[in-house]
């Protein structure tokens, strides 16, 4: 799986990307799992690439999306910031 992110002035290293997913249940999404998608290259068009191959454990319906949060030494916890894009 392939995530392009454009990040106007922020580096890789100021990000971190991950896959969401997890089973569906009555046309539901729950998302039991985040994994971190991993660094390829800058684009020529000047966004970068991120991949990830998924190999669930469980058979069946799966519901995935990609986050996109601030990555940084000095945030205490991922969510601090409060900023999250999904796509």
């Amino acid at each position: 799986m392939h995530a392009w992110i454009r990040a106007d002035e922020l580096r890789p290293e100021d990000l971190c990307v991950e896959l969401v997913y997890g089973e569906t249940k009555d046309d539901q999404a729950i998302p039991n799992h985040s994994v971190p998608m991993n660094y390829v290259k800058r684009e020529n068009d000047g966004s970068y690439r991120y991949d990830i191959l998924l190999k669930p454990d469980d058979s069946g319906s799966i519901a995935y999306n990609i986050r996109v949060i601030p990555s940084h030494p000095s945030l205490t916890e991922k969510y601090e910031l409060g900023l999250i894009r999904w796509a």
